[in-house]
């Protein structure tokens, strides 16, 4: 992979994480997070539009990042690499979030803003293995003395938690635990049909605020989830820390992604400033691409150079 690709791929990193963060601003400004009297205000659909500079730059970084994921498709399949599948999933995921922009003016169908969210991080994804290809990151480094299918279960756990989290947004869930640590109410039925129904307009009551008998359970399995995900790759932290010394650093890293987000997620009871759920979302997606690269790294041996 030449260097001028590689620069690409960098480039396209630091895009999506832009348009992520940015989009994620703009979404939950919409909801009413962040806003006085909290939680009064949240959830009302009539709540006051993000910032002109907030969707200028999300339109314009974009804009830039399509153009970018272009180029690297075109370059991989010019030059016949076998990372073609790659490139054009990459391709295919910036034109669908192209094609749903066209529909993200509005939150009231939980079907546009969860695919919003999950294809996002999704993308952020495929760039990010598809840069873990490049030479750059084939230099010397110890292997993770765990095994793969470890680090393949943690990535599971998260992605769940990433999907229950999404669908709670979406069915603006929040508002259904925003005191109690445990959700009050909430079924399995409940939940099943909140994922059946996505493509059906959310239901309000007459000042505008979001109703809807999925949102405890909805968030009941996001935060089951979020725990669960935690305390398995907390172990697996430990597991490092107690094998390796040269593996310690790994072992750091993880648990203070866990633990920062844990505590922004539970910032959500009682009240969640806009910063800090920008905050959770991002964490998110930084500790799914740190397992992505964990894995690429997960073994005894000696390490190989990827092509």
């Amino acid at each position: 992979m030449g260097p001028l690709r590689v620069r690409l791929l960098d480039l396209a990193l630091l895009l999506t994480a832009l348009v992520l963060v940015v989009s994620a601003y703009i979404r939950l400004s919409q909801a009413g997070i962040g806003c006085a009297p909290w939680p009064e205000c949240y959830g009302r659909l009539s709540a006051p539009a993000a910032p002109g500079w907030a969707t200028a730059l999300h339109r314009l970084s974009a804009s830039a990042l399509g153009a970018v994921v272009l180029a690297i498709t075109l370059a991989t399949w010019r030059r016949g690499e076998r990372h073609r599948p790659l490139a054009l999933l990459a391709l295919a995921l910036t034109v669908f979030l192209a094609l749903l922009g066209l529909r993200s003016g509005t939150l009231d169908v939980p079907a546009v803003v969860l695919a919003n969210l999950l294809g996002g991080i999704a993308l952020a994804a495929v760039l990010f293995w598809y840069r873990l290809r490049a030479r750059a990151f084939a230099a010397a480094y110890t292997r993770v003395p765990v095994a793969r299918s470890w680090i393949a279960l943690g990535g599971v756990l998260v992605v769940a938690a990433i999907v229950f989290g999404a669908a709670t947004s979406a069915h603006f869930g929040l508002r259904a635990c925003i005191i109690a640590p445990q959700c009050p109410g909430g079924s399995t039925a409940a939940l099943l049909e909140a994922f059946a129904d996505l493509e059906r307009p959310l239901a309000t009551d007459a000042s505008g605020i979001v109703i809807g008998g999925a949102q405890a359970a909805l968030h009941g399995a996001h935060r089951a989830g979020g725990w669960l995900a935690a305390a398995y790759l907390s172990g697996v932290a430990v597991v490092l820390w107690r094998r390796m010394p040269a593996a310690r650093p790994w072992a750091l890293l993880l648990l203070g992604l866990v633990t920062t987000e844990a505590l922004l997620g539970l910032g959500a009871i009682g009240g969640l400033p806009a910063a800090l759920a920008v905050a959770h979302n991002g964490i998110a997606t930084v500790l799914l691409l740190t397992l992505l690269l964990l894995l690429q790294r997960a073994g005894r041996g000696a390490p190989r150079r990827l092509e």
